[in-house]
């Protein structure tokens, strides 16, 4: 009853009953209906992971890990570039996991075998937090920085040794949060008042969009059907597939609006389910696809925890938020990527923002927000830029060379969210062509697209349906 409820049973099926009063032929009627028929004798007929009502029933092992995947869950610790080679789950490796209560993750892991050993270390964890190796021997502490991806990542070597040879890897969760002025009260009633009904007025003076259809995915009144999620995944799939085909390169990012990440300050609405429209859609690209897509909402999350990651009086991301999904795009391009906490970050005040001009507000009672400067790859200098009066808007194209290590050439296309990003992608790409969503219907553009090595998409999260639009363009775009 459980299963066919919703619960997922895990584990192999039980040789018997367990009790002498127990009825054989009852029992073996309910298993067989849970882990399938019996073969001959004790063997089971083999089967993987399988529906029972509305839950699932996982025989074993394999079909759990499989389970887990389908549903974006990685293994807590997984072996990759093992030297000697063993495979991902190498019996030369050992290792443990435990939990501080202050939220520190220890992993001990040990080398099984009396030689040494290089690999890397893949961790399920949040992004954001800081990794460290103990020596379990010695006790030293070597900082080995962070990662500014879902799993975080550390190259582990040990030495030969008559006797196998391990090591702690500490993970500790932020303890330096960078906000301030934000210690308010997030749990008690506070009221929605909105004006010209655009702009929600939001715990400690912050502003959220509400307009433009915004507050529908903050209230997850807009879920999409499973025909809506079949339809986003045939568009997303059917890009990536003509970028492979034309030898073009592909990351796309949707970007959360400010109020899904910084929730705690909207006042109190009821928002009807957490797992919200394009967090539900993206996860079921990646489960069903190799398309190179994310809603980075957990990585923002994680690293507001050390920086403001949006605006506080804008619709937009700040640098910081726009960094982080940059790094995001970076690995999904397979490039390497440099943690925001490894950088130079320079603050200013600052006192300005979209969302009051459209809700009439005195810019003289808006004045507590903290501008960013990331300071990437200083070595990389612009070499010429054209058309960078149109930068920041929604006109023609900002065109931009550089010394940067990758050449050929690269389209960023998305609207204004995409802005924040230009500091750093020419940092990384030789020819850089920036331009609004607005002008793919041009002829300048559709041929920059047509003649891309690489192409970057960034639409925030209300602009999903135009974003879909764009694909199924840039698709036909490329078959031509």
């Amino acid at each position: 009853e459980l299963v066919e409820a919703g619960a997922t049973l895990a584990g192999p099926r039980p040789s018997g009953p367990t009790s002498m009063n127990d009825s054989s032929a009852r029992y073996h009627a309910a298993a067989d209906a849970l882990w399938g028929p019996r073969g001959r004798g004790q063997t089971l007929v083999g089967r993987g992971q399988t529906p029972v009502g509305r839950g699932w029933v996982l025989p074993d092992r394999a079909a759990a890990r499989e389970f887990l995947a389908a549903n974006g869950i990685g293994p807590d610790f997984a072996v990759k570039g093992l030297s000697p080679s063993n495979g991902e789950f190498s019996p030369t490796i050992d290792w443990i996991h435990r939990m501080l209560a202050d939220g520190t993750d220890i992993y001990f892991i040990s080398n099984q075998k009396c030689e040494k050993i290089a690999f890397v270390g893949v961790f399920r964890q949040p992004i954001g937090r800081m990794v460290e190796l103990w020596d379990a021997v010695t006790g030293e502490r070597m900082a080995v920085g962070t990662d500014p991806i879902p799993v975080i990542e550390t190259v582990t070597e040990t030495d030969p040794a008559p006797t196998p040879t391990s090591a702690d890897v500490v993970i500790t969760p932020p303890t330096q949060p960078t906000n301030p002025g934000d210690e308010i009260d997030t749990t008690s009633y506070f009221p929605p008042v909105i004006k010209n009904n655009n702009v929600l007025i939001g715990r400690g003076d912050w502003l959220f969009l509400y307009g433009e259809g915004n507050i529908n995915y903050y209230l997850a009144n807009n879920l999409a059907t499973q025909e809506e999620l079949n339809a986003y995944l045939a568009a997303y799939k059917a890009l990536s597939d003509a970028c492979k085909n034309a030898g073009k390169k592909l990351a796309i990012i949707l970007a959360p609006c400010k109020e899904q990440v910084y929730s705690e300050y909207m006042p109190t609405l009821d928002v009807l389910d957490q797992y919200k429209k394009l967090q539900r859609m993206v996860d079921y690209v990646n489960a069903n696809s190799d398309v190179p897509i994310s809603y980075p909402i957990n990585e923002l999350k994680a690293l507001k925890s050390y920086y403001r990651v949006y605006l506080k009086y804008d619709t937009h991301w700040n640098s910081v938020g726009a960094y982080m999904a940059y790094q995001i795009m970076m690995r999904m391009l397979g490039m390497p990527m440099t943690s925001i906490l490894n950088l130079n970050v320079l603050t200013e005040p600052f006192g300005w923002g979209d969302l009051i001009l459209l809700a009439n507000l005195n810019l003289a009672d808006y004045t507590n927000d903290i501008l960013y400067y990331v300071d990437y790859k200083p070595e990389i200098q612009m070499l010429t830029e054209e058309g960078k009066e149109d930068a920041q808007t929604e006109r023609g194209v900002y065109h931009m060379t550089s010394n940067a290590a990758v050449g050929g050439k690269t389209v960023l296309l998305g609207d204004s969210y995409r802005n924040a990003m230009l500091n750093f992608v020419y940092k990384d790409f030789s020819d850089v062509s920036s331009t609004h969503w607005k002008n793919l219907a041009t002829a300048e553009v559709q041929s920059l697209v047509k003649n891309a090595n690489t192409i970057l998409l960034v639409y925030t999260e209300r602009n999903e349906y135009q974003l879909l639009a764009d694909c199924v363009t840039i698709t036909n775009l490329l078959k031509q």
